[in-house]
C-alpha cells in the first residue's frame, strides 16, 4: 500500500514570484542544481499553478533510488 504526504509551505521570496515559479518549473535547471536527480517531468499541467510532476532519484551510497509523483500547486498571496 502507498503512503500520501501532504506538505504546505508559506514563505516570503527574495525575487518575484514569477521568476520563482519559472525556474521551480525549468527541470532541465532542476536537474543541474541536483545530481541525484535521474528523471524529473511534469505529467500533466492543470493550469499555470497546478502540476502533476513526476521525480526519480539516482542511488546514493547505501540510499535505493527513489521515485515519485506529486501535485505541485503554488500561488501568489502578494504580501
Amino acid at each position: 500500500s502507498g503512503k500520501i504526504n501532504i506538505f504546505v509551505y508559506k514563505f516570503k521570496l527574495p525575487c518575484s514570484y514569477q521568476f520563482y515559479n519559472n525556474m521551480l518549473n525549468d527541470y532541465i535547471l532542476q536537474k543541474k542544481f541536483d545530481n541525484n536527480i535521474d528523471e524529473y517531468k511534469m505529467i500533466e499541467l492543470y493550469s499555470d499553478n497546478f502540476r502533476l510532476n513526476y521525480l526519480s532519484y539516482k542511488k546514493v551510497l547505501i540510499v535505493s533510488p527513489r521515485d515519485l509523483a506529486y501535485v505541485k500547486y503554488s500561488t501568489n498571496s502578494g504580501n
